[in-house]
């Protein structure tokens, strides 16, 4: 269910019905998955008590473990590479306007090449990131860039 998403958004209900097993349960079975490194739980950016609730998001470790299922959908793809070389040094959280924002100051886009500014254009520190080859502008990064970080 994770790779034929775009991405995984997390309804326990839904998936615990569908699994037919408890949501708690469910919950020990994403912790472990997490644990041994299989999965990427996101949370969405919030404060207070909300900090508390369960991930916004789940995404697979590493886009290779996508391709089990034959054809994962694109835009999954890009953010779970995205995630995959930004979780493992900084803290990235789901945000309301924008796809993340990492260690709560720069606002992140993923998209392809028609990704425009059009959901952050008034945020400031914010990136489009895309699948493009390369950019002419100084907000929009290119995704293949991030491989160096790892």
């Amino acid at each position: 269910m994770i790779c034929e998403s775009e991405p995984f958004e997390v309804n326990y209900t839904k998936i615990s019905t569908l699994a037919e097993i408890s949501r708690v349960k469910l919950y020990d079975y994403l912790s472990y998955l997490d644990d041994a490194k299989l999965i990427w739980l996101v949370d969405m950016q919030c404060n207070g008590l909300a900090k508390m609730a369960k991930p916004a998001k789940i995404y697979m470790n590493n886009t290779n473990l996508m391709y089990v299922y034959k054809n994962p959908k694109i835009g999954n793809v890009r953010e779970t590479f995205f995630v995959n070389q930004i979780i493992p040094k900084h803290k990235i959280q789901i945000h309301h306007k924008g796809d993340f924002i990492m260690d709560n100051q720069y606002i992140f886009e993923i998209g392809g090449k028609s990704k425009d500014f059009t959901q952050i254009k008034d945020l400031p520190n914010s990136f489009i990131i895309s699948d493009q080859a390369r950019t002419d502008h100084i907000r929009k990064i290119p995704l293949w860039l991030f491989g160096f970080l790892y």
